[in-house]
């Protein structure tokens, strides 16, 4: 019995680890609230941005993605927490956005300031407890 589960086990998380093989992919469980602040002009810019980078990342239809949040966030340097090697970056605090956007249970995060927006990662989320109850 005991063998019989853990194959069950091993199955299923060799099952999402192979829904989850797009490249960079990393998986982390998370259960958050789903929330959406409505952006100024240049969060909903950058939002736009993020979109079609992922579209064009992943091959996914634009009307796929939807925009799960945009947060204002504030990064230590112009890098945006992913500096390049080799370049240098001022090194002043920058005001961005923490966007997240999701395509069925898999959301991609974006760090975004002054029209650059770096990927971050993606994840399976877990349902939210409003679509549970539904």
């Amino acid at each position: 019995m005991k063998k019989r589960l853990r194959i069950v086990l091993i199955g299923l998380l060799v099952l999402v680890w192979a829904l989850a093989g797009v490249q960079g992919m990393t998986i982390a469980l998370e259960r958050r609230e789903a929330f959406f602040h409505s952006p100024d002009a240049e969060g909903q810019s950058l939002a736009n941005l993020t979109v079609a980078d992922l579209v064009e990342r992943t091959g996914l239809a634009g009307t796929a993605v939807h925009v799960q949040s945009i947060e204002r966030t504030e990064f230590p340097d112009a890098s945006l927490g992913a500096p390049e090697p080799g370049l240098s970056y001022p090194r002043e605090t920058t005001h961005g956005y923490n966007i997240r956007l999701q395509v069925g249970n898999v959301v991609y995060r974006y760090w975004a300031a002054g029209g650059r927006a770096v990927y971050v990662e993606s994840y399976l989320a877990l349902p939210q407890e409003s679509e549970e109850s539904n």
